[in-house]
């Protein structure tokens, strides 16, 4: 997972001081990652704020999201908002700069094949492929980074198209450390998870609620730079802090909901886009099989959905079913047979059963 870096913890120490040698304020009126309620009800987090009975000062570090920026401005008042951004070193160092990318991606690759597919390729839940020249097509590798997006038995087959849907990925952090992440990171895939029915979603936040406290989730953005047009583009998690999975709430979840919303409606504006790691983890080589058997309940309900959408359509239908069941018990169907009455007992149970699961 993410942790915040020492560049930025830098840049938050500069806002620091920042504010009170320059604007007077006492540090007991200062506050990182401090929440706000924008007018359209979403929540961010400020990097470092500051307000006293003389006015406010916003200040955001790194690497900003220029819709969130844009909306402070508007709210603030563009003279009460401060941008520092990173050195043009940093930002090589943190996006583009990774020497030994080619060999992180062959043990990535033997990694997978070892610790996950080896352990659990008898796993008719997950259906898991071995990653070799036969099948490398139904992967999806990063080009800039060194991570892995893999298929199980409910993914798409054309693993250039993964990344539209719910996704496991895995990333190389260090030879022994390994992120296992369930994702959406295009807006197809971000709105899938926002169409997931309130009963889907109420049974994923049952499951996230009882993963151990290295489990986290958290959403970000990707953006577009004059290095990076066309995808896979940087990814930023700055924007918000990861939470605990068991010490989520469903108040959290929704806050989350609304920012990806927000980006999808509005990033685009700026070349921002809505991303979501709804489960992210850190692990040891050795563990990655089991951390997936852990998520498997919360696998099975995101990687097979049911939208809102596709439940009212189901439901629709039952209504019309029971229409006719009670129709011909009625006697209005006299023409009606003693096989379509059974078989339509059967088919408003098969539906009754989807609309319950």
């Amino acid at each position: 997972m993410p942790s915040e870096s020492i560049e930025h913890l830098e840049l938050k120490r500069k806002a620091r001081e920042i504010l009170t040698n320059k604007y007077g304020f006492k540090d007991n009126e200062i506050t990182e990652e401090y929440p706000h309620i924008l007018s359209n009800g979403v929540r961010i987090e400020i990097d470092v704020f500051a307000k006293n009975s003389n006015g406010l000062k916003a200040i955001e570090c790194g690497s900003v999201s220029k819709l969130k920026l844009i909306t402070m401005k508007n709210e603030f008042g563009k003279e009460n908002v401060i941008h520092i951004p990173y050195s043009e070193a940093v930002l090589k160092s943190l996006f583009y700069g990774d020497k030994d990318l080619s060999s992180k991606k062959q043990l990535l690759k033997a990694v997978f094949n070892e610790e996950i597919y080896e352990k659990l390729k008898e796993d008719k839940d997950y259906g898991f492929l071995e990653y070799n020249d036969k099948n490398k097509d139904y992967f999806y590798i990063g080009r800039f980074e060194s991570w892995m997006a893999f298929p199980t038995n409910r993914s798409i087959i054309d693993g250039r198209k993964l990344m539209y849907e719910i996704n496991f990925t895995i990333s190389y952090i260090d030879k022994e450390t390994y992120e296992i992440t369930i994702n959406a990171e295009t807006n197809d895939s971000v709105s899938q998870y926002i169409e997931l029915t309130d009963n889907t979603k109420d049974k994923i936040f049952d499951e996230l609620k009882k993963l151990p406290s290295n489990f986290f989730t958290q959403d970000g953005i990707k953006f577009k730079t004059e290095k990076r047009r066309l995808p896979p583009l940087p990814r930023n998690w700055e924007v918000t802090e990861p939470t605990p999975c068991n010490q989520l709430t469903k108040e959290k979840l929704i806050e989350i909901e609304n920012r990806l919303k927000w980006y999808l409606s509005e990033g685009g504006k700026f070349e921002e886009y809505p991303i979501l790691s709804l489960v992210r983890i850190n692990v040891r080589k050795k563990d990655l099989a089991k951390t997936l058997l852990i998520l498997k309940p919360i696998y099975l309900l995101s990687f097979k959905f049911k939208t809102k959408k596709e439940e009212k359509a189901v439901h629709d239908s039952l209504e019309s079913l029971k229409q006719r069941r009670n129709a011909i018990l009625s006697g209005f169907i006299p023409e009606a047979t003693q096989e379509e009455y059974e078989d339509l007992e059967v088919q408003i149970a098969k539906m009754q059963k989807e609309l319950d699961e």
